[in-house]
Protein backbone atom coordinates (compact mmCIF):
# COMPACT_ATOMS: atom_id res chain seq x y z
CA UNK A 1 0.00 0.00 0.00
CA UNK A 2 2.97 2.47 0.85
CA UNK A 3 4.53 1.87 -2.56
CA UNK A 4 1.49 2.59 -4.59
CA UNK A 5 1.06 5.59 -2.44
CA UNK A 6 4.32 6.71 -2.74
CA UNK A 7 4.43 6.14 -6.80
CA UNK A 8 1.42 8.07 -6.85
CA UNK A 9 2.57 11.24 -5.07
CA UNK A 10 5.62 11.12 -7.51
CA UNK A 11 3.37 10.90 -10.96
CA UNK A 12 0.47 13.11 -9.43
CA UNK A 13 1.69 16.56 -8.11
CA UNK A 14 -0.55 17.75 -4.83
CA UNK A 15 -3.10 20.18 -5.67
CA UNK A 16 -2.85 23.65 -4.57
CA UNK A 17 -5.73 25.46 -2.98
CA UNK A 18 -6.40 28.02 -6.00
CA UNK A 19 -8.97 31.48 -5.63
CA UNK A 20 -10.55 32.85 -7.87
CA UNK A 21 -9.20 36.08 -9.81
CA UNK A 22 -10.98 39.13 -8.61
CA UNK A 23 -10.55 42.96 -8.91
CA UNK A 24 -10.85 45.76 -6.60
CA UNK A 25 -10.66 49.70 -7.48
CA UNK A 26 -7.89 51.08 -5.95
CA UNK A 27 -6.80 53.71 -8.53
CA UNK A 28 -7.20 57.43 -7.20
CA UNK A 29 -7.55 56.69 -3.42
CA UNK A 30 -5.20 57.24 -0.59
CA UNK A 31 -3.54 54.04 0.31
CA UNK A 32 -5.96 54.06 3.85
CA UNK A 33 -8.72 54.40 1.27
CA UNK A 34 -7.51 51.45 -0.76
CA UNK A 35 -6.94 49.55 2.23
CA UNK A 36 -10.21 49.96 3.54
CA UNK A 37 -12.15 49.13 0.04
CA UNK A 38 -9.85 45.81 0.05
CA UNK A 39 -11.23 45.52 3.89
CA UNK A 40 -14.90 45.80 2.44
CA UNK A 41 -14.32 43.50 -0.33
CA UNK A 42 -13.14 40.83 1.97
CA UNK A 43 -16.36 41.71 3.93
CA UNK A 44 -18.82 41.60 1.35
CA UNK A 45 -17.30 38.61 0.22
CA UNK A 46 -16.19 40.02 -3.47
CA UNK A 47 -12.58 38.90 -2.39
CA UNK A 48 -11.08 36.09 -0.68
CA UNK A 49 -9.56 36.53 2.76
CA UNK A 50 -5.97 35.42 1.13
CA UNK A 51 -6.45 37.70 -1.63
CA UNK A 52 -7.54 40.63 0.83
CA UNK A 53 -4.43 40.07 3.60
CA UNK A 54 -1.87 39.73 0.12
CA UNK A 55 -2.85 42.89 -1.11
CA UNK A 56 -2.94 44.70 2.06
CA UNK A 57 0.52 43.50 2.92
CA UNK A 58 1.55 44.71 -0.50
CA UNK A 59 -0.01 48.28 0.09
CA UNK A 60 1.90 47.83 3.18
CA UNK A 61 4.97 47.17 1.65
CA UNK A 62 4.45 50.34 -0.28
CA UNK A 63 3.87 52.75 2.04
CA UNK A 64 7.74 51.89 3.39
CA UNK A 65 8.87 52.36 -0.32
CA UNK A 66 6.83 55.78 -0.37
CA UNK A 67 7.83 56.42 3.26
CA UNK A 68 11.82 55.57 2.24
CA UNK A 69 11.19 57.84 -0.89
CA UNK A 70 10.23 60.63 1.09
CA UNK A 71 13.04 61.05 3.72
CA UNK A 72 15.44 60.61 1.21
CA UNK A 73 13.56 63.56 -0.40
CA UNK A 74 14.10 65.89 2.90
CA UNK A 75 17.26 64.81 4.01
CA UNK A 76 18.60 65.96 0.02
CA UNK A 77 16.33 68.88 0.45
CA UNK A 78 18.19 69.40 4.09
CA UNK A 79 21.60 68.78 3.12
CA UNK A 80 21.17 71.30 -0.30
CA UNK A 81 20.04 73.77 2.25
CA UNK A 82 22.99 73.76 4.50
CA UNK A 83 25.69 73.34 1.90
CA UNK A 84 24.30 76.85 0.73
CA UNK A 85 24.07 78.21 4.32
CA UNK A 86 27.89 77.11 4.34
CA UNK A 87 30.06 79.67 3.14
CA UNK A 88 33.58 78.41 2.58
CA UNK A 89 36.02 81.12 4.25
Amino acid sequence: MSASRLLLERVCAPLKASEDVATVALDGASLSDQGRRVLAAVGAGTLAPGQGAALLAALGALAGLIESDELARRVEHIESKLAHTEAPQ
